[in-house]
């Protein structure tokens, strides 16, 4: 019996933590999602801006989106959904590339280099504030 009540506590415990776990990750994939919608706002934002602001129709040509991420993961969906509908607005390629690798470090390295023409656009992040606490010998600077 007291073999009986062991299995039935452990078990208990067992979806207790399990239970626990499903919140905790819930709740940090809907912070991280709310973050990289929030970014991703600030994008769109930012060539709305440009487009506003610039002598001649913005964009003339397609625009890059570099996400620093592998291809399917969240960044990668977002950036998709906002590439089509900034390519349904504006009429022009909104082209979105993934630069995985570096914990990110080699795609925001890329847009950071590239020239600040407003062609060439990143898909952050909150590893990007992790990186900054964690690598402090980076190729850029934020």
């Amino acid at each position: 019996m007291d073999v009986a009540t062991n299995d039935m506590t452990k078990g208990k415990a067992e979806i207790m933590t399990e239970n626990i776990t499903k919140t905790t990750t819930r709740r940090a994939l809907s912070i991280a999602l709310g973050k990289t919608a929030l970014c991703l706002a600030g994008a769109g934002a930012s060539v709305k801006a440009l487009a506003q602001s610039a002598e001649q129709a913005y964009p003339s040509r397609p625009v890059k989106i570099v996400v620093p991420f592998a291809t399917g993961g969240p960044a990668d969906n977002y950036a998709r959904f906002i590439a089509q509908r900034l390519q349904e607005r504006f009429g022009h390629a909104f082209v979105v590339e993934n630069k995985p690798g570096a914990g990110s470090i080699i795609g925001t390295d890329q847009v950071a280099k590239a020239v600040p023409d407003g062609y060439t656009l990143l898909m952050m992040s909150n590893t990007h504030t992790v990186n900054e606490t964690f690598i402090p010998k980076k190729p850029y600077a934020l």
